[in-house]
Order: C-alpha cells, then sequence, then structure tokens
C-alpha cells in the first residue's frame, strides 16, 4: 500500500504535465520573438545609417564586416565583446517592453473552470 502511495506522490497528474508544458511553450516563443526582436532593431540601426537606401545599408554592413575581418585577433575579440553586450542590453529593453505578454502562470493555474465573471 505505501509503494501505490508513494508512486502516486511521484507521478504528475495530466493536467499538471499540460501545464507545464503550456507554460513551457509559451516562454520559448516568447524569448524566440524577443530574439527576432532583438535581430530587427540591429537591422534598424542599419538601415538608418544608410538612409534608409538599400544601398547603404549594404554598405554600412559590408563595412562593418569587412573590418572586423581584416582586424587583427584582438580586435576581433574585442568587437565580438561589445557587439555581444550590445546585443544582450538590446534584448534585456525588448524584454523589459515585452514583459506584458509574458504568460501569467499564477493566473492560469489558479483560474477556475468557471467562465463566469466574478460579480462582487
Amino acid at each position: 500500500m505505501t509503494r501505490q502511495i508513494l508512486r502516486l506522490r511521484l507521478v504528475p497528474s495530466a493536467a499538471k504535465v499540460q501545464n507545464a508544458c503550456h507554460t513551457g511553450l509559451c516562454l520559448a516563443g516568447w524569448l524566440v520573438v524577443n530574439i527576432c526582436c532583438t535581430g530587427a532593431v540591429w537591422l534598424t540601426l542599419f538601415v538608418v545609417l544608410g538612409q534608409f537606401t538599400l544601398t547603404g545599408t549594404l554598405l554600412h554592413l559590408d563595412n562593418f564586416a569587412s573590418r572586423y575581418l581584416t582586424a587583427d585577433a584582438a580586435r576581433q575579440a574585442h568587437l565580438h565583446h561589445q557587439f555581444w553586450s550590445a546585443s544582450t542590453v538590446l534584448f534585456l529593453g525588448v524584454a523589459v517592453l515585452r514583459a506584458g505578454s509574458l504568460p501569467r502562470w499564477h493566473s492560469i493555474c489558479a483560474q477556475s473552470p468557471s467562465h463566469e465573471t466574478p460579480h462582487g
């Protein structure tokens, strides 16, 4: 009898597994959208630097890439560090702005199955 009780405590219910999967998928989607928005901010920066023309944008990207490739190893490491530091700051800025779209885990789990609004 104690084995059955112990086994029942170790195996989560189907609803808990579904809630965990749903929460994980929502969080993964939120992170992917934030990463894409960070890339879009970088692209927008180069478009603005290129004076909103395709030629100017591509020239700035080519200039950035050629300077990176012709630099020595120490300078490349420094540029690499600067790029990822700036990307992290941009990602955190986007994440703060999109924090309202995070799933509400506590309210989903505590929500009753009734669709009625509380009157009160």
